[in-house]
C-alpha cells in the first residue's frame, strides 16, 4: 500500500482505495458509475465503516452574492461529512 503516514486521513484513505479496488476488480470495466458507487458502498460497509450515499451539500459558486448550488457528496465514510449542510 501507499506510504502516507504524515497525512491527516491516511488510514481511512487507504481503506477507501482498498474498497474501491475490491469492487472494481470483482466487476471489471464497462459499467455505469452508479454500479461502481454501489460496489464501493457495499465494500466500505463490509469493512465496518459508516457510509452515507449521495448526501446533499451546498456548494457556493464565485459571484457577487453567494448562491447555493445543490451538489451531492458520494459515499463518504464516517464523520468526514461534519460541517456539511443537511
Amino acid at each position: 500500500m501507499m506510504n502516507a503516514d504524515n497525512y491527516k486521513y491516511s488510514e481511512i484513505t487507504e481503506q477507501i482505495i482498498e474498497a474501491f479496488y475490491k469492487g472494481y476488480n470483482a466487476l471489471g470495466y464497462g459499467f455505469l458509475e452508479k454500479v461502481y458507487e454501489n460496489a464501493l458502498f457495499i465494500e466500505l460497509v463490509a469493512m465496518g465503516l459508516f457510509v452515507e450515499k449521495q448526501k446533499l451539500i451546498k456548494i457556493y459558486l464565485i459571484s457577487k452574492e453567494p448562491q447555493p448550488a445543490p451538489s451531492f457528496r458520494q459515499g463518504l465514510p464516517e464523520s468526514r461529512t461534519q460541517g456539511c449542510e443537511k
